[in-house]
């Protein structure tokens, strides 16, 4: 089912579930409010994803689904990756 945890910050929600015996598995969500088009959806996507891979290594054991918001498309490629550590290090991920 769906990580019962959440930790929200203003540009993103993460849905997050640690298990001793789950492997680490990821899913982005970006929503048409965050960008109309599908190139500018599909960008974030990949910025969030190469990020979580270069964070995140791949013993880890959680289970995660994060939720863009619209203010997400005012950082740069560095903020993202900025704030996705300062969650993952509260959330005790990384």
């Amino acid at each position: 089912g769906i990580p019962n945890k959440v930790f929200s910050t203003p540009y993103f929600v993460i849905r997050y579930e640690v298990k001793d015996d789950a492997v680490f598995q990821c899913s982005v969500v970006v929503g048409k409010k965050v960008d109309k088009k599908a190139v500018g959806r599909n960008k974030i996507k990949r910025i969030i994803v190469q990020n979580i891979k270069d964070l995140v290594s791949q013993n880890a054991k959680a289970n995660l689904i994060l939720y863009a918001r619209n203010k997400i498309t005012e950082l740069t490629e560095e903020k993202i990756r900025e704030e996705l550590q300062k969650a993952f290090k509260k959330i005790q991920i990384l």
